[in-house]
C-alpha cells in the first residue's frame, strides 16, 4: 500500500496558492472519472493512465523536490508536450518535466 503523504507543505514550500490551487485539482480529478473511468469497456491496459493522472500535480513534483535537495538532478527542463524527446534531456543530465500550454 502507498504511504500517505500531503503535498499541501510541498506545494506551500514551492510558493504555491495552494488553497487556489485545490479547486482546479479538484475539478480536474472529477473530469478525469467522469470521462474515462466511467467508460464501458475500458481497455485494462490503460489503467496506468490512472496513476500518471493522478501524479501529475503530486507525485513527479515530489520526486523533482526530492531529487534536487539530494543533488541530483541538477537541472529540471520544462518541455511542452512531445515538441523535445526525453532522450535529448536525459543526455545532457536533466530531468523533463511536461507542461501544459493550457495552463500557468
Amino acid at each position: 500500500m502507498a504511504e500517505e503523504y500531503d503535498y499541501h507543505k510541498m506545494w506551500a514550500d514551492l510558493g504555491m496558492d495552494v488553497e487556489a490551487h485545490d479547486g482546479p485539482l479538484a475539478a480536474v480529478g472529477q473530469m478525469y472519472g467522469d470521462a474515462f473511468l466511467t467508460q464501458k469497456n475500458r481497455p485494462k491496459s490503460t489503467s496506468y493512465l490512472d496513476g500518471v493522472a493522478g501524479a501529475l500535480h503530486s507525485g513527479r513534483i515530489r520526486e523533482l523536490v526530492e531529487g534536487r535537495a539530494a543533488g541530483n538532478p541538477k537541472r529540471v527542463v520544462g518541455t511542452f508536450c512531445l515538441y523535445v524527446p526525453e532522450e535529448v534531456v536525459t543526455a545532457a543530465g536533466a530531468v523533463e518535466v511536461g507542461l501544459c500550454a493550457g495552463a500557468e
